[in-house]
């Protein structure tokens, strides 16, 4: 939204621009090495993959670049300001809601502290969430900007690789997981790192409910 973030150019929607009488090349991502997405995701991207291919487009094996660097570099950046300071003011008040709260009380924590926790998952080989604790402190602003100055770069490179791959599209999965049952996102954050590129690269990107658990 322009009127919210100067920064996009405003561009008017095009009807032409859906006008495409060719094959797609679609990017196939099935799982990150991260987060592997379970079987019943697994089932409905080959679902996604095997329809689009009966309708002539072109489904190719890829692997997202620098995947494991962007989910690090999203943790150091939503982290940054330290102590949970963001919160606190947006709360006004009121009570931080039980899905957010390990985060937030754990944002509260001294550096020192964050980092003994983030050693003691990783002996108890919590990969995942070790990782994020090893990148969460508050930063400096010349710090800030360089980190800022890294995901310009990462974005440049993965659209490099976009035009070098000659993509239309990516399929790709939006969850590791099924849909949570309610309050189960607390214990499994990591779920939704395969938003992470759609939302700190821009991407245009949508969701398309294909089946349902068996």
């Amino acid at each position: 939204n322009r009127v919210q973030d100067p920064s996009i150019p405003y561009v008017p929607w095009n009807d032409e621009n859906l006008k495409i009488n060719r094959p797609l090349r679609i990017g196939f991502i099935q799982s990150e090495e991260l987060f592997e997405t379970c079987a019943s995701v697994k089932r409905a991207l080959h679902l996604s993959a095997n329809a689009l291919t009966k309708k002539g487009h072109q489904i190719v094996n890829i692997k997202f670049p620098e995947f494991e660097r962007l989910v690090v570099l999203s943790s150091i950046l939503m982290g940054s300001e330290g102590s949970g300071r963001g919160d606190d003011e947006s709360l006004h008040g009121e009570q931080i809601i039980e899905e957010s709260a390990d985060g937030y009380y754990l944002s509260k924590l001294p550096d020192i502290i964050i980092k003994l926790i983030a050693k003691l998952t990783w002996i108890l080989r919590e990969r995942r969430i070790s990782l994020i604790l090893q990148n969460t402190k508050e930063l400096k602003a010349f710090e800030l900007l360089g980190y800022a100055h890294e995901l310009e770069q990462m974005k440049k490179r993965f659209f490099n690789f976009w035009q070098e791959n000659k993509l239309d599209a990516i399929l790709m999965p939006t969850t590791a997981l099924p849909a949570l049952k309610h309050k189960e996102s607390k214990e499994l954050i990591a779920n939704v790192i395969y938003n992470l590129p759609g939302n700190l690269y821009n991407l245009p990107s949508g969701v398309v409910p294909v089946t349902t658990v068996e």
